[in-house]
């Protein structure tokens, strides 16, 4: 069972990354492996990056069922990544990750959040609605891999009392357990 402490701030990492780790290894032959490296470098300097970024970790036990990424810049907010587990999902994981996102956001002075959505990921895009996320544009192919397009999604105004109580209600339905005992 997910419960809202078991959503660990990952910033309390300890992050070493060598400049230039990346550079060197694309300047090698490009196999699977160093692209996972290439990846794995950038998202640890990604956590390394100070106060204008935000990653949190979703767990069950030992395992991490999901995560989310925030980066705040000139007053907005820009949700990174948010990932649940085939398996968690549709049991409030991505609920709990985007609210503390976006309260974070709100806490460091934000006035709007943004973030991008694959066109047919209904679901996801029904969980941003609900946190006032409305359509704002399209990026074509943004998803490389296939070639999916990207719905690019804003809430406005998440700095007022109107944003505050829509955060205030979606808490207060995650505190009430779910049918089949998952909050």
């Amino acid at each position: 069972e997910l419960q809202n402490e078991m959503i660990a701030d990952a910033n309390a990492w300890t992050v070493n990354v060598t400049g230039g780790h990346g550079e060197e290894l694309l300047q090698r032959k490009t196999s699977v492996g160093d692209l996972l490296a290439v990846e794995l470098a950038l998202f640890l300097s990604e956590l390394g990056a100070g106060p204008t970024r935000r990653y949190l970790v979703a767990r069950s036990g030992p395992s991490t069922v999901g995560y989310g990424g925030l980066m705040v810049s000139v007053g907005e907010g820009h949700i990174t990544t948010l990932a649940v587990d085939p398996a968690w999902q549709r049991r409030s994981v991505g609920t709990r990750l985007l609210h503390a996102l976006a309260t974070h956001a709100v806490d460091e002075g934000c006035t709007g959040l943004t973030l991008e959505v694959r066109m047919g990921n209904l679901g996801a895009q029904a969980l941003y609605r609900r946190f006032g996320f409305v359509p704002a544009g399209v990026r074509r192919n943004y998803y490389a891999e296939t070639k999916e397009d990207a719905l690019i999604m804003w809430a406005h105004e998440v700095d007022t009392p109107a944003y505050a109580e829509r955060l205030a209600a979606i808490a207060e339905r995650l505190s009430v357990p779910a049918p089949g005992g998952a909050p």
